[in-house]
């Protein structure tokens, strides 16, 4: 395997003159036609940023990770354009963003927006919101949402493996492939796709909730409440749970009768689709306590959220759960929030060879399709897909294997996007012998480790799981269209 170091990787690109380590911030291009002209000429990648005032996920992207001397040193090597539609400055150069104006990166953000991105009904784009041309201007990836530096240098990484295929995410140790990375396009802004609240807006929903005659828009205030990054968002959130319209919830009770239940169930399910990982503490009162409906609700919105912080609470609920649909949700937050943990991938394995229930197995192996690369992972989720071939020293004999177990084993490959079970998949897709159910979503799941969205999986991934409630935020809507090039 080629080792090429950080620092070094930008020579494979950069101008001669370039001095490894020396560069501080970013330096980005000023306008977007030139910009792809410029990149095309010189074979170069293109990165695009798209940021927002006044949000915390955003605030993190523009003060720490464009700004890590990994990402700064990666960028010598692309064109960088910046689309962001605020006015930091009124004259001269950004105070948010080095050796550009404020007119020139809201120009950007405007042929960003008209050329490239998906907008809602009102213009609304996702943000943050990161985007990869090639030279010739066509989407290699993108990824909705906030990321860490690792995530972002994965996608340079890989990104810049189409100039150069000696380059390779797998020549970095601190690169890790995006959760919601989509290959070929970008998300869809539209439906519950909702952008991100700022603190100011925050602030006054909940003045206005708080005067309590906000009437039928009270909903969709909350919704809106819930996408804010704030401690007074989450404060005023987590006392709206707890009361449920009647008092009580979580471990306190889960009082408030069924239509306190209810509300508090169709917030949870907000927060899991809209919420920043922050609020993994709000749904974690609930997830181990209370109605198993809330539970349920709960548990499927940590899932959503994936915080790394919440998987000591997940599982300590997995050894109190009695509720055989609130433990299986339980086993699927643990994979979506235990991506490297060695403990979580133990708890899992030991879960996919349960010996008393089938639909434990079959969430526990879909769980492991969101973890990192591994041997005992890649036997096991081998063993589930064809017992009858490569499962005969699993502890579940081969004709103890549900149907569901091994739809769970497929779909897992799909979500893991690890190249190396294609074949695999490929053998299942074309084998006849096969149930129709099981060769499709081999098909879909190989398609999803070429670049597919995660939305291929969505019925199967359904089925396997035995699953009453959706994962949106898992699986966003991407609609194909053709790459938008601006003309001369």
């Amino acid at each position: 395997m080629l080792k090429i170091s950080l620092l070094s990787l930008p020579l494979l690109f950069a101008a001669s003159h370039f001095v490894p380590g020396a560069a501080k911030d970013i330096s980005w291009s000023a306008e977007y036609g030139p910009a792809l002209e410029a990149a095309r000429d010189a074979g170069k990648v293109v990165f695009v940023a798209v940021n927002m005032d006044g949000e915390r996920a955003n605030d993190r992207m523009a003060k720490d990770v464009y700004r890590d001397k990994r990402i700064v040193a990666l960028t010598e090597g692309t064109v960088n354009l910046l689309a962001s539609a605020a006015v930091h400055r009124k004259s001269g150069s950004c105070s948010r963003f080095d050796g550009l104006t404020c007119e020139e990166h809201r120009y950007v953000d405007i042929d960003v927006r008209t050329n490239l991105l998906r907008a809602d009904a009102t213009g609304a784009v996702v943000s943050p919101q990161h985007v990869f041309l090639s030279p010739q201007g066509d989407i290699l990836l993108s990824v909705p949402y906030e990321m860490t530096s690792e995530e972002l240098e994965w996608c340079f990484l890989e990104a810049l493996s189409s100039v150069d295929p000696k380059v390779s995410p797998k020549s970095s140790r601190t690169a890790r492939k995006p959760r919601r990375l989509i290959v070929g396009d970008v998300i869809a802004n539209g439906g519950d796709t909702r952008k991100p609240v700022t603190r100011e807006e925050a602030l006054e929903l909940i003045k206005e909730l708080k005067k309590g005659n906000t009437g039928k828009d009270r909903d969709s205030m909350m919704a809106r409440l819930v996408t804010a990054d704030e401690p007074e968002a989450r404060d005023y959130v987590l006392s709206m749970l707890r009361a449920g319209g009647g008092g009580g919830g979580g471990r306190r009770g889960g009082g408030g009768g069924r239509n306190s239940d209810k509300r508090r169930e169709d917030l949870m399910r907000q927060i899991g689709l809209s919420s920043p990982s922050t609020y993994w503490e709000l749904c974690a009162e609930f997830a181990d306590g209370g109605t198993p409906s809330v539970m349920r609700e709960a548990v499927v919105a940590l899932e959503q959220l994936a915080a790394k912080e919440s998987l000591p609470m997940l599982t300590k609920a997995l050894r109190r759960a009695s509720d055989p649909m609130v433990k299986k949700n339980l086993l699927r937050a643990i994979g979506a929030s235990a991506r490297g943990d060695k403990g979580g991938r133990k708890e899992l394995l030991r879960a996919s060879v349960d010996k008393k229930d089938p639909l434990i197995r079959a969430n526990a192996l879909l769980a492991l399709g969101w973890l990192d690369e591994d041997s005992d992972v890649n036997e096991r989720l081998g063993q589930a897909a064809l017992p009858g071939t490569l499962g005969a020293k699993a502890k579940i004999k081969p004709g103890k294997v549900s149907p569901e177990e091994r739809l769970a084993a497929v779909v897992a490959m799909g979500l893991s996007r690890q190249p190396a079970r294609k074949e695999l998949l490929d053998a299942i897709a074309q084998d006849e012998n096969e149930a129709p159910e099981l060769r499709e979503a081999a098909k879909n799941a190989a398609e999803v480790l070429g670049g597919a969205p995660y939305s291929q999986l969505r019925s199967a991934l359904k089925k396997a799981g035995t699953d009453e409630i959706p994962r949106d935020r898992l699986f966003p809507e991407v609609l194909k269209r053709k790459n938008k090039r601006e003309k001369k």
